[in-house]
């Protein structure tokens, strides 16, 4: 994420600068055996370093051509297990981190998927002055989705009001899409499903162009289709 900015106690541990410098983040949240969530920070400037030598001067003595610097911060652990695994998680620089939905091993699919969603911020002014710098973060609950799922494709989107809602789809070959308002707090179904149902897919979304590119996926593994 180019323009994210760290809670203040992650940007002085790590002497993170967001003014001249830019970081690739890459955000692990659950698993199947723990709730335990984590980002990966990567500075952005190191991807040049092949064909400009000068560009990026790691901090520490031991990275060389084949290692890149990166930071581990220790993000709070999602509050239910169920939610742990099989969730599909997003993140914007507006409304955060956001995990929904989730299952675990033991449970038949599409019989007890999670419905629930929830929501970790640290970017809002009002949510800094509020978390110690960032010290005390924790996970707060936003309102079920309509339809509980696993393994689905999620990616923040924005509409042609220029809101900018969470987009979801799919998930226990469920072939429904839904959106949450997070002005209303409530999750919308008044859109199209895909034409194919599928779960764990790939999903992408074109801020220039609009448009949400969903492929693969279980039961859809060659097919490619587009969300305008």
């Amino acid at each position: 994420e180019n323009n994210m900015r760290f809670p203040s106690i992650i940007a002085d541990k790590y002497e993170l600068d967001t003014i001249k410098n830019r970081y690739h983040c890459i955000f692990k949240c659950g698993s199947q055996t723990n709730r335990q969530s984590k980002c990966l920070i990567i500075p952005q400037s190191q991807f040049a370093y092949s064909t400009n030598k000068q560009s990026y001067n790691a901090s520490k003595t031991n990275i060389d051509d084949n290692v890149l610097e990166a930071y581990l911060w220790d993000l709070p652990p999602l509050p239910q297990q169920i939610a742990s695994f099989g969730n599909a998680v997003s993140y914007s620089n507006k409304h955060g981190l956001v995990s929904v939905g989730g299952t675990q091993p033991d449970i038949f699919l599409g019989a007890g998927s999670y419905s629930g969603s929830f929501q970790l911020k640290w970017n809002n002014e009002e949510e800094k002055s509020n978390n110690n710098n960032g010290s005390n973060l924790r996970w707060n609950t936003l309102r079920r989705m309509n339809t509980g799922r696993a393994y689905a494709s999620s990616c923040f989107i924005n509409l042609e009001s220029g809101k900018e809602v969470l987009f979801i789809c799919g998930g226990d070959l469920n072939g429904s899409c839904e959106l949450l308002d997070f002005d209303t707090g409530l999750w919308r179904e008044d859109i199209a499903n895909n034409n194919v149902s599928r779960e764990c897919a790939g999903i992408y979304y074109d801020q220039f162009e609009n448009q949400i590119y969903l492929g693969g996926g279980h039961g859809a593994q060659k097919k490619i289709e587009c969300y305008d």
